[in-house]
C-alpha cells in the first residue's frame, strides 16, 4: 500500500478548512504551499494547495462545468482518456510539494465533484483514500457564500445538494468519517479525539490524549459568523427544506448507506441552466468589480508612490538648501578669519618696515 491521502469534502463555506487544519494538527502532512487566508473569511488561512485547486477548477472547466455550476458531470467524462493530462499534472504536484510525507491531507471543496479523479490516482499509484465529509447546517452555508460571493439563495442551496449528493455517492462504499461541522465547534476536543481515531484506524496511543488536545486548541469557535437559529435568509424554495432533510440524514444515517435522494433532487430541483446563466452573469459583475477595484488600488498605490517620491525629493531639496546655508555660513566665517589674518599681517608687516628703516637711518 502506497501513502496515504485524507480527502477532506465538503461544500464551499463548510467549515474545511478548519478541518484540514485540524488534520494537519494531527499529524497528517498538508504540505508547505497553501493558500493565503483572508482577514474577514479565512483568518488562519485556506489550508489548500493553491496548484490542486487550479487544477480542480481546469477539469471542471475542460467538462463544461465551473464550481458555481449545480448541473450534473457526465459520467463518460471521467474515462481515463480525458483524465490523462490532469493525472499526470495531479501526479506532479504531489510529487513536488508532498515530496517526504507518507500520509498528506487534501482539501478542496471541488472534490465533492471530482472524487472519481482521485480514485483513478488512487489506483494507479497504490495510494488509499480515506474522505473526510464535512456537514455543515445548509442556511449557515448558504448565508456565508451569499456573504462571500453574492450567490442567490436558490443557487447556494442547490449547489449545496449537488455537491453533498455527489459526495454521498462517490464515498458511499468507501471508509469514510462524516465531520459535523457544529459539533466540532461545540465539543472540539471530543470531536478531534473521534476524528484520531479514524485517522489513525481505531489507535490510541498513550500520548493521543495529549495530541487531541494540543489539536483541538486550534479550532477557532470565535470565527463562525453564522448560526442556524440566527440566519435569516428570504428564500421559500423546496430546495431549501430538500438541503434541510439532507443534512439531519447525513448526521444519522449508518455507515455506507447514502443519506441524499437523486430522484426528489431532480422533482425539486429549479430549472440548473437558469441558474448557472444566472450566476455566470452575477460571477461576471463580482469578477468586473473585482476588476475595477483593481485598478483603483493600482491608481491607488501608484499616487501613494508618487507622493512617497515627491517627499523624497522635498526632503533632499530640504537637506540641500541646510548644506547650502552651512557652506554659506562657513564660507562668512572663513572670510572674516582671511580678512582678520590680513589684518594681523599687515600689522605684523608694517612694524618689520618701521625698524628696518629706524636702523637704516641710525647706520
Amino acid at each position: 500500500m502506497g501513502r496515504r491521502i485524507v480527502l477532506v469534502l465538503g461544500m464551499h463555506r463548510s467549515g474545511t478548512s478548519a478541518v484540514s487544519q485540524l488534520v494537519s494538527h494531527l499529524g497528517i502532512s498538508a504540505g508547505d504551499r497553501l493558500l493565503d487566508g483572508h482577514p474577514d473569511i479565512n483568518p488562519d488561512g485556506y489550508w489548500e494547495n493553491p496548484d490542486i485547486g487550479r487544477l480542480h477548477e481546469s477539469v471542471l472547466t475542460a467538462a463544461g462545468r465551473s464550481w458555481y455550476d449545480p448541473r450534473p458531470l457526465d459520467p463518460s467524462f471521467f474515462d481515463t482518456h480525458h483524465l490523462a493530462a490532469p493525472l499526470a499534472q495531479l501526479d506532479t504536484i504531489l510529487k513536488r510539494d508532498y515530496p517526504a510525507a507518507k500520509d498528506i491531507v487534501v482539501k478542496d471543496p471541488r472534490l465533492c465533484r471530482l472524487y472519481p479523479l482521485w480514485g483513478q490516482y488512487a489506483e494507479q499509484t497504490d495510494a488509499e483514500l480515506r474522505p473526510v465529509l464535512v456537514l455543515r447546517h445548509p442556511d449557515e452555508t448558504a448565508k456565508s457564500l451569499m456573504r462571500r460571493d453574492d450567490v442567490h439563495p436558490v443557487s447556494a442551496y442547490t449547489l449545496w445538494c449537488r455537491y453533498l449528493m455527489d459526495a454521498d455517492r462517490y464515498t458511499k462504499n468507501a471508509r469514510r468519517y462524516r465531520m459535523d461541522y457544529h459539533q466540532l465547534l461545540s465539543d472540539p476536543e471530543n470531536a478531534t479525539t473521534a476524528l484520531f481515531r479514524y485517522l489513525h484506524d481505531g489507535a490510541a496511543p498513550e500520548s493521543s490524549g495529549e495530541i487531541c488536545r494540543a489539536a483541538a486548541a486550534s479550532v477557532r469557535s470565535d470565527y463562525r459568523n453564522q448560526r442556524a437559529a440566527s440566519v435569516e435568509i428570504d428564500c421559500q424554495h423546496p430546495i431549501r427544506h430538500l438541503a434541510r432533510v439532507w443534512y439531519d440524514r447525513g448526521l444519522t444515517a449508518p455507515d455506507g448507506a447514502l443519506f441524499s435522494d437523486p430522484d426528489t433532487f431532480s422533482r425539486v430541483c429549479p430549472d440548473e441552466t437558469l441558474l448557472v446563466e444566472q450566476e455566470s452573469k452575477r460571477m461576471r459583475a463580482v469578477a468586473e468589480l473585482m476588476r475595477i477595484g483593481g485598478l483603483y488600488s493600482h491608481a491607488q498605490d501608484v499616487v501613494s508612490q508618487r507622493d512617497r517620491q515627491l517627499e523624497e525629493k522635498n526632503a533632499a531639496y530640504h537637506a540641500r538648501e541646510s548644506m547650502i546655508r552651512s557652506l554659506t555660513e562657513q564660507c562668512g566665517q572663513l572670510e572674516a578669519d582671511l580678512a582678520a589674518m590680513t589684518a594681523r599681517y599687515d600689522r605684523i608687516t608694517g612694524r618689520a618696515l618701521i625698524r628696518f628703516l629706524r636702523r637704516w637711518v641710525q647706520s
